[in-house]
């Protein structure tokens, strides 16, 4: 049986540089194409109200598909990079390990590992007496990382 031997739960960082935020809206818009990913949960306005939902975010709780942690060099500095799989079988680049993880972690990476993604950010409807406010957040990334042992 194997036993959690540490586990941390993160954002992902550096996904507003380079073209990491077009990978992250590939992968969801590939996730929404795949049926993987659904906008909202699929409730509309009325099922909102009904079922007492009165802020919901575009992709609440939803898991991103497979996800890889790999090491890299990035400015001369021992890095994780953080790969997410983009619903055909492609591996996109959405940022980094935040610094002050990457010695933590790194002894782990060769380990069995759960990591599960999670989308932030984005849309959010909210219900009010005066009838459905929607605000935006920048999209980003979350991770839940367990490293397991025997």
């Amino acid at each position: 049986m194997e036993n959690i031997v540490y586990q941390k739960e993160f954002k992902v960082v550096g996904i507003s540089f380079k073209d990491r935020i077009l990978n992250l809206k590939q992968i969801i818009s590939n996730g929404i194409e795949a049926g993987a990913l659904r906008p909202y949960l699929d409730k509309s306005i009325l099922d909102m109200k009904e079922n007492k939902l009165y802020q919901l975010g575009e992709f609440d709780e939803q898991k991103l598909s497979d996800i890889r942690l790999e090491r890299i060099k990035f400015e001369d500095k021992e890095a994780i990079r953080v790969l997410v799989n983009d619903y055909q079988d492609n591996y996109l680049e959405v940022g980094f390990v935040p610094d002050g993880l990457v010695l933590e972690w790194s002894k782990y990476l060769d380990s069995n590992l759960g990591i599960t993604g999670y989308i932030t950010g984005g849309n959010f409807k909210n219900i009010t007496d005066d009838g459905v406010v929607v605000r935006s957040l920048a999209y980003g990334v979350r991770l839940q990382v367990i490293a397991y042992g025997v």
